[in-house]
């Protein structure tokens, strides 16, 4: 079995955080033009305190309980075993990974998803970590059945 928590996301670390410091450079330009260098120093900080807070912890993570789905705000969807009934991932673009519930809805995966650059070799890592995604809850499931 699976030991848990594990945590699932495609996408390289650094490759995150690049969109959250270019906001913080004309910010802070502007500020620092029109306020002063403190004010600047603080809002060009923003963006790279929001990377690692926030962006840092993108993606899925595999719990005893069920997922855990974290996005880029900072709500976090919990989704029990019990209620989810596979884990999918899209073969056309955007390439996103989904949670089938078994009510069927649809969740949207940050993290789980193939990146455009590199992509055969993105898709084939999704779709392993979709898979093992699978059988972690297959394994979950049937622990649970023989109890």
């Amino acid at each position: 079995m699976t030991s848990l928590p594990k945590k699932f996301r495609s996408n390289a670390r650094w490759f995150r955080f690049v969109p959250c410091f270019f906001p913080g450079i004309p910010v802070a330009a502007i500020f620092g033009a029109l306020v002063g260098p403190t004010l600047a120093v603080v809002c060009g900080l923003l963006p790279v305190v929001y990377a690692f807070l926030v962006v840092a912890k993108v993606g899925v993570e595999a719990t005893s309980q069920g997922l855990v789905l974290h996005d880029y705000s900072l709500r976090v969807r919990r989704i029990r075993w019990g209620e989810i009934d596979h884990i999918e991932l899209a073969e056309a673009w955007p390439w996103n990974g989904v949670v089938v519930a078994v009510s069927g809805r649809r969740y949207k995966t940050l993290g789980l998803g193939a990146s455009h650059i590199g992509h055969e070799a993105s898709m084939a890592n999704s779709r392993r970590k979709v898979d093992e995604l699978n059988l972690i809850r297959s394994e979950v499931l049937a622990s649970r059945e023989d109890i």
